[in-house]
């Protein structure tokens, strides 16, 4: 009876499908159901659903993502949503009873390895781009009903037990569905809602339709009696997680931002009708900040359902294709077969168009604990940095496969040195931390040191904030000081440049090589943001300058105390004192141990009490701790 049910599925997408067979011949296709069917046996509808995902996918490839069987009816989730971070699935949101689980990586489900379960859902999941499949595997894992017809999965299982990791510590919990309600904790923010920041308004288009009618032009009239009352001209436009709908919805809003100066929010939830927001917004000269999107730009879309007993079929019979102006006008589409066949003929037409953000930025599991909006920081700063009022000023842009550099005249002589230096320490720094970093560098330099402050001193702000949420008291932002010279507290690295560093008196000897070896150390800094470091701040820098700039330390002359690190690291001689602390580690220890402390704080304290007493000891003859 299964069996059958999936040739009535096929059946349907054959004759409602702009063309079922672009991507392959239905002799091959019903030679591939064939040894699908002599394989499985399909015992129920849940081996039905699965099997019938992967011939369906077998079908379009990485061509259509539309296209697929999805369950008509569910009433029920699991109470937890995730988020693939840097390769691993992390729980990010919970109902009130399972909060424990809380920002834990998943390790296992039903006592299945989690690469194995994401394998498994990468075999039935239609996807053109990777962060689609990362998507679509996080909405499996709380979809009990999908969960239930991967091949590990027992097909009647009522509790999904979760093997997780948190704090070093491994937990197992089991799991059921139900109707909770999830906690506010990193709830996506609501459609159409605004926010005055400093000098921008900052307004929230995550889906494209409206609770009711005209409410986008509603949303603009307030937005214009803002923006007048405050003589605004920035705006922060944010699409994240934008997956569709009417796509002309958001036409008052861009008539609105012509002339404006917008930086746009993205992320790997944006598809389908969520791209056309990407198209409008370009065309107003729109900077995109986030990740990639979840689908390609050319693609089959504008899918209607159609019933199938328990189920439901969106069914692509549309294929859209544009050139790389992202014009409205140059945008197409082939809506009947008659011109699709005419279409296939030009294959340049069907080559993958990936959107790629001008500023790559991901938030990170520390973000999402800490209620850190990384993205929209760097919006902020961008909006304030490239767009400022001095019109006479002019950033200059360096941009490779690895690196964006901003930048101003007086740094022009070394922007390359920079570049070739920091490329050529990169493998050994990323070697020790065992990870990719597969986003680009993104370098701000500074000419001017009271934009370097702001930028900094925002930072800052954020800091104590989060700090007053964890300790539930007011904790003030950190003072800038002159010898604050580079920082990367927004997830960037941003340093003055050169000339200004040499207007302060404590750095008018400050060295051409000093300058560009210290950008090896603030890219160390990065990766140690990237593992998620809970280190103390102190001990970052016994990392960073063992490994990026050693050439340019010095070793103390005093004796020092583990509490001198903690408490009073700017009074003594602090880096004078890691370096030699980074220096004795990495010259007795092999990298695999001092990196475990980068993960263990009882195990790095216990180390490093150890080795300030040898220190003491051999230079001083003085044992204090």
């Amino acid at each position: 009876m299964n069996k059958e049910k999936i040739y009535e599925v096929i059946k349907i997408i054959e004759e409602n499908h702009i063309d079922a067979y672009f991507n392959i011949t239905k002799d091959e296709l019903y030679n591939y159901i064939d040894e699908i069917l002599n394989k499985y046996e399909l015992k129920d509808e849940c081996d039905f659903y699965y099997i019938c995902n992967v011939i369906i996918k077998k079908m379009f490839g990485t061509y259509d993502s539309h296209t697929k069987l999805l369950w008509k009816n569910i009433d029920k989730t699991l109470p937890l949503r995730f988020k693939f971070i840097d390769g691993k699935l992390y729980i990010i949101r919970t109902d009130e009873e399972n909060k424990d689980l809380l920002y834990s990586e998943v390790l296992k489900l039903n006592d299945i390895d989690v690469k194995q379960i994401e394998e498994e859902i990468k075999n039935m999941i239609p996807y053109s781009t990777n962060k689609y499949l990362e998507t679509n595997i996080e909405i499996t894992f709380y979809n009990g009903y999908k969960l239930r017809t991967l091949p590990s999965i027992k097909s009647d299982t009522k509790n999904f037990e979760f093997e997780v990791l948190k704090d070093n510590k491994t937990i197992k919990k089991s799991i059921v569905e139900n109707n909770c309600l999830l906690t506010e904790t990193n709830k996506p923010k609501d459609n159409y809602t605004f926010e005055l920041m400093n000098d921008a308004i900052y307004i929230v288009y995550n889906k494209c339709k409206e609770d009711y009618e005209g409410q986008m032009v509603e949303l603009v009239n307030k937005i214009k009696k803002i923006s007048e009352e405050n003589n605004i001209n920035k705006y922060i436009i944010d699409i994240r997680g934008n997956t569709g709908g009417n796509s002309c919805i958001i036409n008052p809003l861009i008539d609105f931002l012509q002339g404006k100066t917008v930086i746009t929010l993205v992320d790997k939830d944006v598809f389908s009708g969520g791209r056309f927001a990407i198209f409008d917004l370009k065309n107003v000269n729109s900077k995109f900040v986030g990740t990639e999107i979840g689908t390609t730009l050319n693609c089959f879309g504008n899918a209607p359902s159609y019933d199938y007993k328990d189920f439901i079929i969106p069914i692509s019979n549309k294929y859209f294709y544009m050139d790389t102006t992202y014009k409205h006008e140059n945008f197409k589409y082939a809506d009947t077969k008659e011109k699709f066949k005419e279409l296939k003929q030009n294959k340049e037409l069907f080559v993958p168009q990936i959107f790629k953000p001008d500023f790559y930025v991901e938030n990170n599991i520390e973000d999402y604990k800490n209620g850190y909006d990384r993205q929209l920081h760097t919006a902020q700063l961008l909006i304030s940095l490239e767009f400022n009022n001095d019109k006479n000023k002019k950033i200059l842009k360096f941009e490779n496969e690895k690196f964006i550099i901003y930048y101003n005249d007086c740094d022009k002589l070394y922007i390359d040195k920079m570049v070739n230096i920091i490329t050529q320490r990169m493998p050994e720094i990323l070697s020790f931390f065992k990870i990719k970093y597969n986003k680009k560098i993104i370098i701000k330099l500074y000419d001017n040191v009271e934009e370097y402050k702001r930028n900094i001193e925002n930072s800052f702000k954020v800091e104590a904030e989060i700090e007053s949420e964890k300790q539930g008291k007011i904790v003030e932002p950190r003072k800038y000081q002159d010898w604050m010279i580079a920082n990367t507290e927004d997830g960037n690295i941003n340093m003055q440049s050169l000339d200004l560093i040499r207007l302060n008196n404590d750095f008018s000897d400050y060295t051409e090589k000093e300058f560009l070896f210290n950008a090896c150390h603030e890219f160390t800094h990065l990766c140690q943001q990237q593992v998620g470091s809970n280190n103390p701040g102190w001990f970052w820098e016994v990392i960073a300058t063992a490994l990026g700039n050693p050439e340019c330390q010095h070793e103390t002359n005093n004796s020092f105390t583990i509490q001198d690190l903690d408490e009073r690291f700017d009074e003594i001689d602090g880096y004078g004192a890691v370096y030699k602390i980074g220096k004795y580690l990495f010259e007795n220890y092999d990298y695999g141990f001092i990196l475990s402390l980068v993960y263990d704080n009882d195990k790095m304290y216990e180390t490093i009490i150890d080795i300030i007493s040898k220190i003491n000891q051999d230079n001083f003859g003085n044992k204090t701790k």
